[in-house]
């Protein structure tokens, strides 16, 4: 007996979701059904902007019944953004440790707190610390927003239990993004400057995974070292405990890069450069997305409107229902218009850069009297 397709409530209030969403947007008929009713652990919608992919995903959530949703996002403010609309929900947001204060030391950020030493803190250990609260509130919530970074940070950690346990279904908002954010984070980056400030070592010319390997285990033990004699430094508010303190963290992240190393093989690539030498797991992209993005959800939609399958084939992704939507807006209201600017040739300097994008900029805006527009940079500092 073939069952009939699901059909979806008349409205999404219908549905227990937040009384702003009065009424299903076009397609949402089509990419609901489809994530709840696929076969495939995999569900890839293209879908344009405007169409309503965060409400879609949620509203799967409550269909599918899961008991353990994550939905990732490249960026804190869609982060944020998800929190605020569907906070009747009662969500859990958790972000990276950066992201808090120091409850011990409020003028750090809780990335530089001395438990991550291993020390002791009584904040934490008594239920006062602002980020360990929220991180067990998401391991306990139904409905979880995080971050790409943080999530793939977490899942790659080396701890003898996972941080969280495993999805009924996992999101993947602004998934066109996913494949170069595992890349940064799966590679290892050392500028010679950090080097030699911190360990004073000069890196020689290495040709193999044995050279590698012998090189970065002398540095991680080395590390290890100096991280011993930067705990009992580490208390108190004394400049030189802040220093300390400071140091120690970077330490650890060195060591957890060295000991990456430890383990390479020709699987990786290596370059370097004036600046500094980079390890990228190449052949690996595939096997660390599985273990430390998807990280045994059972069903994983991946939402982008601009997602194709030739990115999802570099992710190790196989056997997946394809959901691509037309855009509701009219083709003359979204369009893509190319105004050359300037040549990016070697040696243009950053000021001359954006002057004459700041020229020509201004030149658009002087073209659309009365509208409003959004300028997109690339990063915050453009941004300023």
């Amino acid at each position: 007996m073939v069952s009939a397709p699901l059909s979806l409530p008349d409205n999404p209030i219908m549905l227990g979701l937040p009384d702003k969403f009065k009424r299903w947007r076009l397609y949402q008929n089509l990419s609901i059904p489809d994530v709840v009713e696929s076969p495939n652990r995999f569900v890839v919608q293209v879908m344009p902007t405007g169409s309503g992919k965060s409400l879609s995903c949620i509203a799967a959530h409550k269909l599918l019944e899961s008991r353990r949703t994550f939905v990732l996002t490249a960026t804190k403010a869609l982060q944020d953004q998800y929190n605020s609309d569907f906070n009747s929900l009662n969500p859990s947001l958790i972000k990276g440790m950066n992201s808090y204060s120091c409850d011990l030391h409020p003028r750090y950020t809780a990335d530089m707190a001395i438990c991550n030493l291993g020390l002791y803190c009584h904040m934490k250990d008594n239920g006062y610390c602002t980020y360990y609260n929220s991180l067990w509130k998401a391991q306990r919530s139904p409905l979880v927003f995080t971050n790409y970074h943080y999530w793939i940070t977490t899942n790659a950690s080396d701890r003898e239990e996972p941080v969280f346990q495993t999805p009924d279904l996992l999101v993947l908002d602004e998934g066109h993004k996913s494949f170069d954010i595992l890349c940064s984070l799966s590679s290892v980056r050392f500028s010679f400057e950090e080097l030699e400030e911190l360990l004073d070592v000069n890196v020689p010319m290495m040709y193999s995974p044995d050279e590698i390997h012998e090189w970065a285990g002398t540095q991680r033990d080395k590390v290890d070292s100096m991280i011993e004699v930067y705990k009992p430094m580490v208390q108190g508010r004394t400049p030189k405990a802040e220093d300390a303190r400071f140091k120690a963290r970077k330490m650890t992240y060195l060591r957890d890069a060295f000991n990456t190393l430890t383990s390479m093989d020709d699987g990786w690539k290596y370059g370097r450069d004036d600046k500094g030498i980079l390890f990228v797991p190449v052949k690996y992209i595939p096997y660390i997305a599985d273990e430390c993005l998807f990280a045994g959800a059972k069903k994983v939609m991946i939402m982008s409107a601009t997602i194709n399958k030739k990115m999802l084939q570099m992710l190790g992704v196989k056997n997946y229902s394809y959901l691509e939507c037309p855009s509701e807006f009219d083709i003359q209201n979204r369009q893509v218009i190319w105004i050359p600017t300037i040549s990016m040739k070697y040696g243009i300097s950053e000021s001359e850069l954006i002057n004459r994008w700041i020229l020509r900029i201004d030149q658009i805006i002087e073209s659309f009297p009365g509208h409003k527009g959004i300028i997109h940079c690339g990063s915050y500092d453009r941004k300023n």
